[in-house]
């Protein structure tokens, strides 16, 4: 998961695994701590979605 978020951009993950937040969260598994994707794990993270978090390869 970290790889293809890395690799194509993605801005939101949408994932439900706990045990998964902590290796996505990792600044030091990204180029640039800014490329951290956003976790969706609940209702709460609706704000989200919105446009400005489309990543480039999917507009």
């Amino acid at each position: 998961m970290v790889a293809l978020s890395s690799t194509t951009g993605c801005k939101i993950i949408g994932i439900i695994d706990p045990r998964a937040h902590r290796f996505l969260r990792r600044g030091d598994f990204y180029a640039r701590l800014r490329d951290r994707p956003n976790l969706y794990t609940r209702a709460k993270n609706a704000h989200l979605l919105n446009p400005k978090n489309i990543a480039k390869c999917c507009k």
